[in-house]
């Protein structure tokens, strides 16, 4: 059982003298979605799966009866990572992943939501993010 603690404690801290090594040697960067410590050249999180690469960030302020136009349209631009509906003072109302743009049936309880966000709410604000 001593044995298997030591080997135990002999492991973890040459893992973290490891871990040192290559962080020292390879660049760690957060995830946007889940801020997890990553390879800089990862193509994927491997924890959350979310696409790795740089995203542009738009915003958009709108009346809340032009929400749903709004968000129709840059549907139809394409080149959309995701859609962020916020009220004016800033809290989260409606995150529709690039997933569900792609496939239009899926759509359609997104866009029940956006409307009834516009009837809630008096302004709003888009967030778009855009894999560059």
């Amino acid at each position: 059982m001593r044995r298997e603690l030591a080997t135990h404690a002999i492991s973890g801290k040459v893992y973290n003298q490891a871990r040192q090594i290559l962080s020292w040697w390879q660049t760690l960067i957060k995830c946007p979605k889940c801020s997890s410590e990553i390879p800089e050249d990862s193509i994927y999180c491997k924890f959350c799966g979310t696409r790795q690469g740089k995203y542009v960030t738009e915003e958009f302020s709108v009346a809340a009866n032009d929400v749903l136009k709004r968000v129709q349209e840059l549907i139809h631009e394409g080149n959309i990572t995701r859609i962020v509906v916020k009220d004016d003072t800033g809290k989260q109302l409606v995150e529709i992943p690039a997933t569900v743009t792609v496939v239009g049936a899926l759509l359609a309880p997104w866009m029940a939501a956006l409307g009834v966000v516009a009837a809630i709410a008096t302004k709003c604000t888009i967030v778009v993010e855009r894999r560059v």
